[in-house]
């Protein structure tokens, strides 16, 4: 039987066919791996790596916008999408390595439906017939976070149509590849007093617990801490900004901005309280008020505000023994909500009042009456907030802590005479503010060192009925007051 001829292929010829295989194989891999590097991502610019997975409300973020794998770049352009934008407002842009002249950030984004949009193009300059910058920061971003951001909210911001151009192969545009950048929102919580480790009841855990987290706070490198404002030692739930540290937050029980010893103290204060035997934030309710006429004395309240607001919260403090407020008369028809709050074991009164419904009602001037059952009592001012419908939060400054009824200052007949157009007031006076009938003060003057007369011009005021405040070292009190050209 004859055998068939052995047929061999020429040995150049299969290193030819592997070589080729080998060669597209090769080039696969790197033009899938030059594809992952071509890159944009968001670092952090106001905090360290530990600290990047939260942004914080109230406060401004940064973060610097990198390209990598992408060599004599002249130029980058991306859409950077979130969804939040009713919490998380963009803010500012800074230039990097692509330089001022070059760089514009275009807002889009829509606040109703919380869509976050802002375009960013930025060109370094330089021709694609030079060479370019290496792996440039494109640009700086600057963003804030409302008040009113939800703790615990998630954000993902991400890239949409992210380029940049290169001075390779003369002017090259490469589509940059990206990952999703996430934070949560630290916002505000409530805290109670004493229960450092938020969970119902103040007994001896929590002095450990206070013990975990001590010289953390505002002073402290590693961990940011916020003062609670307004704050006290009383068992209500006390709204406080999330810490860096979120366990750290409740483990400040007094407030102050840093977990110390004196922390422990409140846990002394109020051990054995619990959650379930006070009212929480959600189920104190606002008391519908109708401003009208009620037996009693009462003590008129003025207020200085910067701004219009919803709404206003005060404490009173009160001497030992006087006798404190029983109720509150808004001023203004526009506050349909106040929360009246005596707290005769501290000698203090808590006050909240304004417009349910966003609407301004707390405005420089008269804001209402304290009524008291038999006679009004001196007192201090010791926290005065109001709020916008924004969400912003202002100091509030008290006028007057007046008595309409009796005279702090000596002779009334003394203190102050209408010589015309001219309201001239006693040396004891230092200071002196005219209110209209819808309590807004139309004018203020003051001296620093007593002893001469105040002259409050009224020339410029419209005939009819004010409010005249006087105050001077002894106390404070208003008259009523009628100008007539």
């Amino acid at each position: 039987m004859e055998e068939a001829p052995l047929t061999l292929t020429a040995p150049h010829e299969n290193v030819r066919h592997s070589g080729a295989i080998l060669a597209l194989l090769l080039l696969t891999f790197f033009s899938l791996n030059d594809l992952h590097a071509q890159s944009i991502r968001i670092v952090r610019s106001d905090v360290d790596s530990g600290r990047a997975s939260f942004i914080t409300a109230t406060q401004l973020f940064g973060m610097d916008i990198e390209v990598s794998g992408v060599n004599n770049c002249t130029g980058v352009s991306f859409e950077l999408q979130y969804q939040g934008s009713q919490y998380v407002v963009f803010s500012d842009w800074k230039a990097r390595d692509m330089g001022m002249q070059g760089s514009f950030a275009y807002d889009l984004s829509d606040t109703a439906s919380g869509a976050g949009s802002v375009h960013i193009g930025a060109l370094s300059g330089i021709a694609v017939t030079d060479p370019g910058i290496d792996n440039p920061v494109a640009i700086h971003l600057d963003f804030v976070v409302r008040p009113s951001a939800p703790n615990g909210t998630a954000l993902t911001f991400s890239f949409n149509h992210a380029q940049a151009v290169t001075s390779d192969s003369g002017g090259m545009i490469v589509n940059l590849s990206s990952a999703p950048y996430q934070v949560s929102i630290h916002g505000f919580v409530n805290v109670f007093p004493g229960d450092a480790d938020n969970n119902g009841l103040v007994d001896s855990r929590d002095a450990t617990t206070v013990g975990a987290f001590l010289k953390q706070g505002s002073g402290a490198s590693n961990v940011r801490g916020y003062k609670r404002q307004p704050c006290s030692t009383l068992w209500l739930p006390q709204e406080a900004l999330v810490w860096d540290s979120a366990k750290a937050t409740y483990a400040d029980c007094d407030g102050s901005g840093d977990v110390t010893l004196s922390d422990n103290l409140v846990v002394q204060i109020n051990f054995g309280k619990e959650h379930s035997k006070t009212k929480k934030d959600n189920e104190i309710q606002c008391v519908k008020r109708t401003p009208h006429v009620q037996d009693g004395v009462e003590q008129a309240l003025f207020v200085q505000t910067p701004v219009d607001l919803v709404g206003a919260a005060f404490a009173f403090d009160f001497p030992v023994g006087s006798e404190l407020p029983v109720d509150f008369v808004c001023a203004d028809a526009a506050v349909n909500t106040s929360l009246f709050l005596p707290d005769p074991d501290a000698h203090r009164v808590y006050l909240v009042f304004g417009s349910e419904h966003g609407l301004n009602a707390v405005h420089s001037g008269l804001a209402g009456h304290l009524i008291y059952n038999q006679r009004t009592s001196p007192y201090s001012c010791s926290q005065a907030m109001g709020a916008t419908a924004g969400g912003s939060f202002y100091s509030l400054s008290i006028l007057s802590e007046v008595n309409e009824h009796s005279s702090d200052l000596g002779d009334t007949t003394n203190l102050f005479r209408y010589d015309q157009d001219d309201i001239v007031c006693n040396p004891l006076v230092h200071e002196v503010s005219l209110v209209d009938g819808l309590g807004r003060v139309v004018a203020h003057i003051s001296q620093h060192d007593l002893g001469t007369e105040l002259r409050l011009s009224t020339k410029a005021y419209a005939a009819g009925a004010y409010f005249l405040i006087l105050r001077g070292e002894a106390g404070a009190e208003s008259h009523g007051l009628i100008l007539g050209h």
